[in-house]
């Protein structure tokens, strides 16, 4: 929904994404009322989170990552706890909270080398190659 925004941005301004925006907002946020368990109330929260970042709402999305992950933290099953928080630490990435991706990315277990890319890739992109060569510590490898 957040991509279609941004293409109607582009043909019919900025009132029209905004009105996208809203529409994806209320569905997202309705979607996380009626979630059935802590994984589907996660993914959703974390999703929200991105189109609160493409629409300019940092700090509402930096809430919803710290429901998210709340969520996430109540998931029963590694494996699928550990995927979501690799998920919520790629958006936190997307917000500009390398910071915070960095800790959910450790929190995501065995999937932290893969947040930790993301993380990377993206302080890459935005020109902070120091930062993403700090971000992105290979576990295995060690001075010889």
């Amino acid at each position: 929904m957040s991509r279609v925004a941004a293409v109607q941005a582009k043909t019919e301004g900025e009132a029209g994404a905004r009105l996208v925006f809203g529409r994806a907002l209320r569905l997202a946020q309705g979607l996380v009322d009626a979630a059935k368990d802590h994984r589907s109330r996660g993914y959703i929260l974390a999703r929200l989170a991105l189109i609160q970042v493409e629409a300019g709402d940092r700090p509402a999305a930096g809430h919803s990552l710290r429901q998210a992950i709340q969520s996430a933290e109540k998931i029963e099953r590694a494996a699928s706890r550990h995927d979501l928080m690799q998920f919520i630490a790629h958006i936190q990435g997307e917000a500009g909270d390398v910071d915070g991706g960095r800790a959910t990315a450790e929190a995501s277990g065995p999937q932290r080398v893969g947040a930790l890319t993301d993380l990377a890739v993206g302080q890459a992109k935005a020109g902070d190659a120091a930062g993403a060569l700090s971000t992105f510590r290979p576990p295995d490898l060690r001075p010889v």
